[in-house]
């Protein structure tokens, strides 16, 4: 209960369950080193967060050629998410450090009737549309500012 305190997690709250506010605030503590954790514990989250292997959402909407280097270190773009899929939901939910800057995102879609997941589910497809104008915009004021 301690832990669910510090998050500001509502007791009325079913585990398991999330709002994209809940996870922007837990992301952006874990980036700005402000989170509930020690810095030493935000680094290896952050660390696994980076390892997504699901990159439906968030990494398919950016521009190919900033990220997919057989070198991570080489990206010019780098993705630290987490995706999940249950029923008629999908999300993806992460940090995008650019050269212009980082950001949070955290994407939800619910309430599709076709609960299958495939690469080109109209929820994926709406989600990556949202991502890209996301990054499209951030990368924008960076590059102005």
């Amino acid at each position: 209960t301690e832990l669910l305190h510090k998050l500001d997690f509502p007791a009325r709250h079913d585990f398991g369950k999330t709002t994209a506010k809940e996870l922007g605030r837990l992301l952006r503590g874990l980036l700005e080193g402000e989170s509930i954790v020690s810095r030493e514990v935000a680094e290896i989250v952050l660390g696994h967060l980076g390892k997504q292997q699901n990159s439906k959402i968030i990494a398919a909407s950016l521009p190919p050629y900033l990220i997919n280097t057989c070198d991570r270190e080489k990206n010019v773009v780098t993705i630290l998410s987490k995706s999940g899929t249950m029923n008629d939901v999908r999300a993806d939910a992460g940090i995008v450090i650019s050269p212009w800057g980082a950001y949070v995102v955290v994407l939800m879609a619910k309430g599709f009737p076709e609960t299958m997941e495939y690469d080109n589910h109209p929820s994926v497809l709406a989600l990556r549309k949202a991502s890209a104008f996301l990054f499209t915009y951030y990368s924008a004021l960076g590059i102005s500012s």
